[in-house]
Parts: structure tokens; C-alpha cells; sequence
């Protein structure tokens, strides 16, 4: 889309709307989900310092609802507009490392938090860092890939178990 102007109106009818009813009943997680879509909209129209502020709003409800995914995606947001963004390199990489800690609870968030930590290392200069937290999160990737794939194979063998478990379970109190 080379113009989203229409889209980015739209959504923010929709926010503005949204946070309305949200701050009229308290909606904490909607008011971090609306935010959130403001965010997005200053993102699309490459207003990251605005993006930026509208993030910490996002940020401040996601902790008052208790919803640390929430948090932990727009953490890793907020570090993309110090990459994107107007923040000087050296304050970027200072404040994304902060968030890298912050965000030690997602693999997800890490991940990405790692794969932007390295623009800023390259835009620094210092590619073999920059290289190695390229690894990391790749490293990390494949492994949180691996663990998705063996839950998957695990359920998918455990519930015809469970399932014949069940059954015979079920045979066995009614033959009782």
C-alpha cells in the first residue's frame, strides 16, 4: 500500500472510540490494546517518537491489566523505534539492552529484541557484535522453533492415548 491514509484514518476513528469505552469502564488491557493500535498507526506513518509515547501508555496499562505478553510485545515495539527512531545510536543501544533484560521472560520478545540490538551495533560500527547478536537470536529461534515442534509432535502421539485411556476407563466403571 503506497498510501495508507485512508486505513490510518479509519483506525484512528476506531482507537479513539475504543479508549472512550475502555477509560469509561476501567478496560485496562483494552486501553493497552487501543494504544497500542494508535502506536501502530504513528508507526505506519513513520512518527516513531509519537509511536514512542503512545507505546509507554500501551506499556502502563498492559502492567495495570497483568499482561505480561502484552507487555513483553510492546517492550519489543518500543525498542524498534530506537532503531527507527530520532534517539542517538549510543542512548538506542543503552535502552534496547535495558529492554533485552526486561523482556528475559519471552523468547519470543527476546528474540526480537536481539535481531534489533544488532542494527544498532551495526549502525555503531561494531559488526562482530553486531554478527553475534544476529547468532544469538537466530540460535534462539531454531530452538524455541524445535521446542514449538515438539509440543506439537508430543500432543499430537499423546492424545490418542488419552483418548483409548479415557475409553477403557469409561469400559471399565460401566461394566462395574
Amino acid at each position: 500500500q503506497t498510501h495508507p491514509g485512508g486505513w490510518t484514518d479509519n483506525a484512528a476513528v476506531v482507537a479513539d472510540a475504543a479508549l472512550a469505552v475502555f477509560e469509561e469502564t476501567g478496560d485496562e488491557l483494552g486501553q493497552a490494546r487501543a494504544w497500542r493500535l494508535r502506536a501502530e498507526i504513528s508507526w505506519i506513518n513513520c512518527q516513531y517518537g509519537e509511536n514512542a509515547q503512545q507505546l509507554e501508555r500501551a506499556l502502563d496499562h498492559a502492567r495495570h491489566a497483568g499482561e505480561h505478553r502484552e507487555v513483553y510485545e510492546n517492550m519489543a515495539f518500543r525498542a524498534s523505534c530506537l532503531v527507527f527512531g530520532p534517539t542517538p545510536v549510543d542512548e538506542a543501544i543503552a535502552r534496547t539492552e535495558a529492554i533485552l533484560e526486561q523482556v528475559a521472560g519471552s523468547r519470543i520478545s527476546r528474540g526480537w529484541v536481539l535481531c534489533l540490538l544488532a542494527h544498532l551495533r551495526a549502525m555503531e560500527g561494531q559488526l562482530e557484535t553486531a554478527r553475534r547478536s544476529a547468532e544469538e537470536r537466530e540460535s534462539r529461534a531454531r530452538v524455541a522453533t524445535q521446542l514449538a515442534l515438539d509440543e506439537k509432535r508430543t500432543a499430537r502421539y499423546e492424545a490418542p492415548l488419552v483418548i483409548e485411556r479415557q475409553g477403557r476407563t469409561g469400559r471399565e466403571s460401566s461394566s462395574s
